[in-house]
């Protein structure tokens, strides 16, 4: 899925906007439900071969490792949990390299990357490479496929026969008529009916009065 969640209804919800309401109730039911399925099994498949992690996360940290080795390292106290990094040119990179201080201590870093991702950057990869530090301790637990798993571990259940349906006891709606569309020619506008200017012949008495006026002073 998108990070962007507007973006994953507008997928889930592809070529059905102009359906009924039932059919796109049923139709965004079943496809939700195939969505679930289908990465639940793909979630699966990679716990049982011994990942422990999403192939985004994985993608992210191998990029951020390429950014750390070309960062220089300075450390500030005895426990070797506060660093100052340096890096170094990147090709990769369009702004200027930059200093960035680092506490391991305190899942600090101060690009700010680290804080929001709950997920190591460049700069505090570049730290734990230099005190041989296990950067999967900075990882968080959500980003772990059986954590993920859990999203898809509920199910839809399947849909019975309307003849084993309750009855329905509560309000019934009825489409509005002034709401319809119009089956055959132009559809109907809901905006007020801008009148012409032979219908307002004020209009036309004051631009041929404007003109004139122009036409003897110019």
């Amino acid at each position: 899925m998108t990070t962007n969640m507007a973006e994953s209804i507008n997928y889930v919800l592809k070529k059905t906007r102009n359906l009924p309401i039932s059919s796109m109730v049923m139709a965004t039911y079943t496809r939700c439900n195939k969505f679930f399925t289908n990465r639940g099994r793909q979630v699966e498949a990679m716990m049982v071969v011994g990942h422990e992690y999403s192939e985004v996360v994985v993608k992210a940290l191998k990029d951020a490792q390429s950014k750390a080795n070309t960062n220089r390292m300075l450390s500030f106290d005895r426990r070797n949990t506060r660093f100052l990094v340096e890096e170094r040119q990147n090709p990769r990179e369009v702004r200027p390299p930059d200093r960035f201080a680092v506490r391991l201590d305190e899942l600090w870093c101060d690009c700010g990357k680290f804080q929001k991702l709950h997920l190591p950057c460049s700069h505090v990869l570049a730290a734990c490479k230099y005190v041989h530090h296990d950067f999967a301790r900075y990882i968080s637990h959500v980003y772990t496929l059986q954590q993920v798993f859990h999203v898809y571990e509920g199910l839809f259940g399947e849909l019975r026969n309307e003849e084993y349906w309750p009855a329905y006891i509560g309000q019934i709606l009825c489409p509005s008529p002034d709401m319809k569309r119009t089956s055959k020619g132009r559809p109907k506008s809901q905006k007020e009916r801008v009148p012409t200017l032979l219908e307002r012949p004020f209009l036309v008495i004051n631009y041929v009065s404007f003109c004139t006026n122009y036409l003897m002073y110019h």
